[in-house]
């Protein structure tokens, strides 16, 4: 248990004399090994399960089985594509949330990649949030054409929408998805209001400052923060 093991299968390979068979000749097959695997389905599975449910990087699970990331990979998406297909996958979704993530930094052939994730949020018969999808881009339209690709009894069963503070998102969902209500994400709650929170010093007023229509704020809180005004 826990240890990388390596089956040999030494198949018999069968011959037909039948001069007018299609065939000729044909090896042992078992259910259990796909022709030309790597993995068995067995290991397959498991490799799937441990960097789906258990959140592995692909590395860590190549060198836990003694192969490469190819082989891993390949085996999470045979094995990983019937979960994605599953309809119940995406039942009795009640309230959904977006958000943007830089998949592919930025380098001398491209600008840094963007794309948007969706999620189900937590609710009836769901006690974590789930990925549902994610889709190249971080635009309206993005979003939008997503929301608007699913069926609509689905879409009708959205209540809540959550997002990040951007324009674009608040607008997929307020056109895609109207009676949904719209917040906005527990991560950016705390982020704004950290960043309203500013160090002060000593004392507090509000003087001009620089170019006109710009002032300074300081705060005479002994606390050391004050909220930005």
């Amino acid at each position: 248990m826990g240890r990388a093991v390596t089956s040999v299968w030494l198949k018999r390979l069968w011959r037909c004399p039948e001069p007018l068979c299609p065939v000729t000749t044909w090896s042992e097959r078992s259910d259990q090994l796909r022709p030309r695997a790597s993995l068995s389905e067995r290991a397959g599975r498991e490799a799937c399960r441990l960097v789906g449910a258990d959140g592995l990087d692909v590395a860590a699970v190549a060198t836990m089985f003694g192969f490469g990331c190819a082989t891993v990979i390949r085996a999470v998406r045979d094995h990983g594509q019937s979960l994605v297909d599953d309809p119940d996958r995406t039942a009795a979704v009640t309230g959904i949330g977006a958000d943007e993530t830089a998949f592919l930094a930025a380098n001398s052939r491209h600008h840094t990649v963007f794309v948007t994730g969706i999620v189900a949020l937590p609710g009836p018969g769901r006690v974590s949030a789930q990925l549902l999808d994610i889709v190249p881009g971080r635009t309206a339209n993005v979003l939008r054409h997503w929301i608007n690709s699913q069926p609509e009894h689905w879409r009708e069963l959205i209540a809540v929408a959550s997002l990040d503070p951007f324009r674009g998102y608040a607008t997929a969902l307020s056109a895609a998805l109207p009676r949904a209500v719209r917040v906005l994400d527990a991560f950016h709650v705390v982020r704004l209001g950290l960043a309203a929170s500013t160090p002060c010093g000593a004392a507090s007023d509000r003087t001009p400052s620089g170019a006109a229509g710009t002032a300074t704020t300081r705060c005479i809180e002994p606390g050391g923060y004050c909220a930005a005004r």
